[in-house]
């Protein structure tokens, strides 16, 4: 979330002077109390004042990992056409929500040598993704995709199997980092990392379901795993296993959500269900990645679960 001018000042002066109090602040500010207390509440629920004693929270290094391109939206409903274009896709979005709050994001993706990829490197640039990891395919355009109607009808780029060879290229970056996003399609790669490496990244997915689609194997061994239902009548029966596959897999950070009605949070504390507000409904079919984006924000910025849900929603909506 982005600051104020008022909340950039006072995060600079905290940082200085971790122990300067509310009054001093207000002196110096030449502003009241109350309106100081406002605005390290603001702070602490943005997630850069991490409680009393003012301690700031430093950024997290995160990798994002997946697919970028050209998407060719069609909407044709009788007489009556719609056309739109967008740049970038699901990765280019996270990274830049990501980046909007301040953290530092890298991007690993294959671009072509076009347009396209200029268009989309500029764009990533100037949101300030880090695009030292972007691949450069001399030999074929950027990905395309059209979508007619909700359905992906045409496809145009590379294969699988050459963003196969990124991930292994990028192994010591991914490794290497605090924070690893996978987007949906490359989820099984994950299985790809030595896992005999000291330290591991928390490892962060997300997967839409419609009942009675199981929880796929691949994503046990991630860190946080992200569901998105769209019948809210299903929440208590993925919520169920995800508390049994929690027991002998790898989730830490288990979020379960209808976008409409709850959000249910499952980590070693137990089980915690969270009514969504009337104002902060979102489509899990297309904002869950924009809500994991937020969530995997707040956690990265040592936010407690249920915070960082909040950043979630507020993100997605």
């Amino acid at each position: 979330m982005r600051l104020t001018i008022r909340e950039k000042e006072l995060l600079d002066a905290l940082k200085n002077e971790p122990l300067i109090s509310q009054d001093e602040l207000a002196n110096r500010f030449n502003i009241s109390r109350s309106s100081i207390a406002v605005h390290i509440s603001n702070l602490m629920k943005k997630g850069y004042v991490l409680g009393k004693g003012y301690v700031i929270n430093e950024q997290a290094s995160i990798v994002v990992f997946g697919e970028t391109g050209l998407v060719i939206n069609i909407r044709n409903e009788g007489k009556d056409s719609q056309i739109d274009l967008q740049y970038g896709g699901i990765s280019q979005q996270i990274g830049h929500i990501l980046s909007r709050f301040g953290a530092k994001v890298k991007l690993v993706t294959l671009l072509g040598n076009d347009d396209v990829g200029n268009l989309i490197t500029d764009k990533l640039r100037e949101n300030q993704v880090d695009t030292s990891n972007l691949f450069r395919n001399t030999e074929k355009r950027t990905s395309r995709k059209v979508i007619i109607n909700g359905q992906e009808s045409f496809t145009e780029g590379p294969g699988r199997e050459e963003y196969q060879k990124i991930f292994e290229l990028k192994s010591w970056l991914v490794t290497n980092c605090e924070w690893l996003i996978v987007e949906e399609q490359f989820q099984d790669m994950i299985n790809l990392l030595p896992h005999e490496t000291a330290q591991m990244p928390l490892t962060c997915t997300y997967r839409f379901l419609e009942y009675p689609e199981e929880i796929p194997f691949c994503l046990t061994d991630y860190s946080v795993l992200v569901i998105g239902l769209e019948n809210s009548q299903y929440l208590d029966y993925y919520s169920r296993r995800l508390v049994e596959i929690g027991q002998t897999g790898s989730i830490i950070n288990g979020i379960i959500t209808d976008g409409a009605s709850r959000v249910i949070c499952i980590d070693k504390s137990g089980v915690n269900d969270l009514p969504l507000p009337p104002n902060q409904n979102f489509n899990t079919r297309g904002q869950l990645p924009l809500f994991m984006a937020g969530l995997i924000y707040g956690l990265s910025m040592g936010q407690p679960l249920r915070q960082a849900v909040r950043i979630g929603t507020g993100t997605a909506t």
